[in-house]
């Protein structure tokens, strides 16, 4: 018997890679970071419901992708994966994942964002506070074209009215070991030097941004929750605080509201993706200021929301031990019965790509 299961497995399997590789389109690709130094960082992608694991190792021979891989950029007809640990950034065909191009001259690359023909990736030098910076990368020769340095820690980018917004962080204090002060840079025109919005709130740090649909510019503070850029002030303002905010500072924006993870961090005390960890998918209301629950589990560590339906995409990584259980809910917070789809270990990103 367990033989024709495992027969009946395989074919399903084989199945939906033909339906990939045939050209069907997939919802969401979704990144599985792995451990460190394990080199089981991996991509699974989701497909009428169903996971497809093993994307890349099937369309290069077994070959391994990387040990960390900390996110995605969707470059048109490729992805970028930004291998932090190893220093990489790789390239795969947006259908058949084959990889198509490897470099190696980033360090520590954090996350992404294309404009005209160009990849803009931030760089962290080490996490002792050096500066980091932002580098400038050709598509079409896949190699730099240019550097710009920023202040502290760079993570997320953002285009915004024709400007590239950075949020980072200045040095970390060698005592406390905690961020000195948290910031977004304001690139006005490529090679000028960063424009600094900074923040009096220490202990935090800058990790994310988003523009909402009136044009105001929001970053997420690690821990603690977010805060509006004001362009006139010259700073940070407008500081709402979320209960449990995650530390990761992943946004995402449907139907005028902003959705962020929380965690109460389980019984190590603070969010690793535990799988005692009680964490929640919210909303927040940026006019009230309020924010309610949509999506609660356990052990959470990435979540997507889908832009086009705004369905709720999220992974159990069960402490990064095992495989990531992988759960849908609508829009309203009611779960999805799709049975308990496995990922990679250490599901971390869902990414709906552009057709």
């Amino acid at each position: 018997m367990m033989f024709v299961i495992s027969i009946c497995f395989l074919s399903c399997e084989d199945e939906l890679q033909k339906e990939i590789q045939s050209g069907s389109n997939y919802t969401a690709l979704i990144i599985n970071q792995g451990n460190f130094n394990e080199s089981n960082g991996s991509l699974s992608l989701w497909v009428d419901n169903r996971v497809q694991n093993r994307v890349y190792e099937d369309a290069n021979e077994g070959g391994k992708l990387a040990s960390v891989i900390e996110s995605a950029v969707d470059c048109g007809s490729s992805w970028a994966l930004l291998c932090n640990s190893e220093d990489k950034i790789v390239w795969v065909d947006k259908m058949n994942f084959k990889e198509l191009a490897v470099l190696k001259s980033v360090p520590a690359p954090r996350y992404g964002v294309c404009k005209d023909g160009y990849l803009y990736v931030t760089s962290v030098t080490d996490w002792s506070g050096a500066d980091g910076s932002v580098f400038k990368i050709d598509l079409s020769s896949k190699s730099v074209d240019s550097k710009i340095i920023v202040k502290g820690t760079p993570e997320g980018l953002l285009w915004h009215d024709e400007e590239l917004w950075v949020a980072t962080s200045y040095s970390y204090n060698p005592t406390t070991w905690m961020m000195d002060s948290a910031a977004v840079a304001c690139v006005k025109s490529w090679g000028d030097a960063p424009i600094y919005y900074t923040s009096d709130k220490g202990g935090v740090s800058a990790k994310h941004l988003m523009a909402n649909d009136e044009g105001r510019l929001f970053v997420s503070l690690s821990g603690y929750g977010l805060a509006e850029v004001d362009e006139e002030e010259g700073k940070l303002v407008d500081f709402v605080q979320l209960k449990e905010f995650f530390y990761s500072g992943h946004l995402y924006q449907y139907d005028g509201e902003i959705y962020y993870l929380t965690s109460d961090g389980g019984s190590a005390g603070y969010s690793n993706g535990g799988a005692d960890e009680k964490t929640t998918v919210s909303k927040v209301d940026l006019v009230t200021r309020s924010s309610s629950k949509v999506a609660e589990g356990n052990g959470f560590y990435g979540f997507g929301v889908n832009p086009s339906d705004g369905r709720i995409y999220t992974a159990n990584c069960n402490g990064f031990f095992t495989n990531s259980i992988c759960h849908i809910y609508e829009n309203n917070g009611s779960k999805i019965d799709i049975g308990d789809p496995l990922a990679g270990v250490g599901a971390c990103r869902f990414y709906f790509p552009k057709w």
